[in-house]
């Protein structure tokens, strides 16, 4: 059975990506994703190695990876047009996989016309499963997909609310990242934490308030993270173009309005938007700011830093579900997380992980594990054990598999 999967990376990560390795867009296609996957950043290839076994056949589309995606569509003779690259080459690498089951890692990329008009174009797809584990800003793209898969079981409450087929699967650790890290540690930071702080509905309100009180408290907290990137210079932007973003998408719901949008020229520019524009974080977090890390770098960081500090996304209200329980736990760092109904189910609490249920009990564990390094060391490698054992690609592979293949003996 063959699977192809669409997803897209942080731009800030693509282009720190090229910059350090300034002729790997000289290279052939096949050489760049070799190593764009060798950084850690690609994680769908960690799902390829899972479900080899139960006879899959995995391929996926790096969309906006413009020096990738063009080496493609260079070397397949295939011509494009260069204000909509993204998804024309993504769209022929589709047809010519010719997969049976679409998965859309990034379920915003595609629109549910555009997702019909590729079922069309490429009849071997019998399914078509896609990622949603944030807010959305509309459910009527999921009608165009067969099956709505989340770490938040919140949202596939919702989904299914909605008449969609939604399940829940939890994120994963790929055990193959252990062999990329250096084996130098770094020494420097003793608080970390990495990830997104978007001012938005149902996005990080309360973490951000989370990082704002433990910068009154600990001067050591750095905190890597794309919103380090945004000027103050730029932030009396943003509100216009967050408008701007909300307005483009509202008018391209209307059917036959795409290509008239198309020839507007702010509205085109807009299109292009990767992201919806992020405003930046309070300026008292500016001390404690550093530009985002990915890949390879991440998980050293995760792994180095003496407290590894998590906060869910508002939108998983009572759910513990993102990525970094399991990226930091399965490098062997020590995990500071927010408590959540669902977290006793995945780690043993206090043994495998430390949990806090406010800002004062977060700050009182931080000291408590700066305090303690044998306590504190004892936890970080009950918790690698526990994700090696349980919480691995693997492990979930086998869930996968079954909601796929119920997927396609309904469909």
């Amino acid at each position: 059975m063959k699977i192809f999967n669409v997803t897209r990376l942080y731009p800030s990560y693509i282009t720190n990506f090229y910059r350090q390795n300034p002729d790997y867009h000289r290279n052939s296609y096949q050489f760049q994703k070799t190593k764009l996957i060798a950084d850690g950043a690609v994680w769908f290839d960690s799902w390829g190695k899972a479900l080899e076994k139960y006879g899959y056949v995995t391929d996926e589309a790096l969309a906006n990876v413009h020096p990738l995606q063009l080496s493609w569509a260079k070397e397949q003779g295939y011509s494009w047009n260069k204000r909509y690259w993204q998804k024309q080459v993504a769209v022929a690498q589709i047809i010519r996989f010719k997969p049976d089951i679409l998965f859309l890692e990034d379920w915003s990329f595609f629109s549910a016309g555009e997702v019909l008009e590729i079922r069309q174009a490429c009849p071997s797809i019998c399914s078509v499963i896609s990622w949603c584990g944030a807010p959305y800003d509309d459910l009527s793209v999921f009608s165009a997909h067969n099956i709505v898969l989340s770490c938040i079981p919140e949202l596939v409450q919702i989904f299914r609310n909605s008449g969609h087929r939604s399940y829940h699967l939890n994120h994963a650790f790929d055990p193959d990242i252990l062999d990329l890290l250096p084996k130098k540690k770094i020494d420097d930071v003793r608080i970390s934490f990495t990830g997104q702080i978007e001012r938005g509905k149902k996005k990080h309100a309360r973490r951000e308030a989370l990082l704002l009180y433990l910068s009154k408290h600990y001067r050591s907290l750095k905190i890597f993270t794309p919103s380090a990137d945004i000027s103050w210079q730029a932030s009396a932007k943003t509100g216009l173009k967050q408008a701007a973003f909300i307005l483009n998408l509202q008018l391209r719901k209307i059917s036959n309005l795409n290509n008239i949008l198309d020839k507007v020229s702010l509205f085109s520019r807009v299109n292009a938007w990767q992201y919806f524009p992020i405003k930046p974080v309070n300026s008292n977090l500016k001390p404690h700011l550093r530009s985002p890390i990915f890949g390879v770098k991440m998980y050293q960081l995760l792994r180095d830093s003496t407290v590894t500090l998590n906060s869910h996304i508002d939108v998983s209200t009572h759910s513990a579900s993102n990525m970094r329980l399991f990226e930091a736990t399965g490098v062997g760092g020590c995990l500071l997380t927010d408590v959540k109904t669902n977290l006793s189910q995945l780690f043993e609490l206090d043994a495998e992980i430390v949990a806090y249920d406010s800002f004062e009990e977060c700050s009182e564990k931080i000291r408590w594990l700066l305090d303690n390094p044998q306590k504190r060391n004892s936890i970080a490698e009950a918790a690698q054990k526990r994700v090696l054992k349980s919480h691995t690609f693997a492990y979930r592979a086998v869930q996968l598999d079954e909601i796929i293949r119920s997927s396609l003996s309904s469909s």
